[in-house]
């Protein structure tokens, strides 16, 4: 079973790495719209998708859900929707289309501090960047729980590591 333990993005325009899973294998979204698991010691690609992810010169989302590491996500196709992956299985879990209308930058999970975050942890949470400058917090059935716009092009997201305080959740909704 593959596990994941996210400790970054590198990017160097035509691979997009996130994190590292255990036992040295990473999860890396590639130009060619394929999403592959690499084992980095043996130097052997365990897992692939292909079709299912965002191809491009720029950086595209990827992230894995710190509560069911083998649950990824990934910048659809057309760049405005996402993939879901569970990484035990063969092909893709679903797919959320038109999220944004614009090209979706980033994705990353909200932790359970959040007031959009499920305290069940049955749905995770995400928030997106869009490059126009939306971000949207939704869940990964593709329900938009709040949408905010920064007024600047956007390139990534993340959110503070601090417990969220109930003065900026007023300020906010």
């Amino acid at each position: 079973m593959l596990r994941f333990q996210t400790l970054g993005v590198v990017s160097d325009g035509k691979v997009n790495i996130l994190g590292a899973l255990l036992r040295s294998k990473i999860l890396a979204c590639t130009t060619s719209r394929r999403l592959s698991v690499v084992d980095v010691e043996r130097g052997e690609q365990l897992l692939a998708y292909d079709n299912c992810a965002a191809s491009g010169r720029d950086r595209t989302g990827l992230a894995t859900d710190p509560t069911s590491p083998n649950i990824a996500v990934s910048v659809a196709v057309n760049g405005k929707g996402l993939t879901l992956l569970d990484l035990r299985m063969p092909l893709p879990l679903d797919y959320v289309y038109d999220l944004h209308s614009s090209t979706i930058r980033d994705i990353v999970f909200l932790e359970s501090s959040w007031p959009w975050a499920t305290s069940s942890g049955v749905l995770s949470t995400l928030i997106t960047a869009g490059s126009d400058g939306c971000c949207k917090v939704c869940t990964m059935d593709g329900r938009i729980l709040h949408t905010f716009y920064s007024g600047r092009h956007l390139n990534t997201v993340c959110p503070t590591p601090r417990t969220i305080s109930r003065i900026f959740v007023k300020w906010v909704l």
